[in-house]
């Protein structure tokens, strides 16, 4: 399997390194399902970044940006 597809697999797995389980903040709040459409240029970016670069979920890579987005903005 290509390193994406091996970094697909590790997002699924909850208990991988980096997914939400390991966060230190907010981990234990309800959550929502939101869907976005990314440009596909963007995804491959995001997902090489968060997965092969950083060995953590793109979900992890997303909250901690949005998250880090309203404290600077609020």
């Amino acid at each position: 399997m290509d390193d994406l597809g091996d970094a697909a697999e590790r997002g699924k797995d909850k208990d991988s390194p980096g997914s939400l389980s390991d966060m230190t903040s907010r981990e234990d709040e309800p959550t929502v399902r939101y869907t976005i459409d990314f440009p596909k240029s963007l995804h491959t970016d995001l997902k090489k970044q968060a997965t092969i670069d950083e060995d953590r979920s793109m979900k992890a890579l997303i909250i901690e940006a949005v998250d880090q987005y309203l404290s600077e903005n609020a």
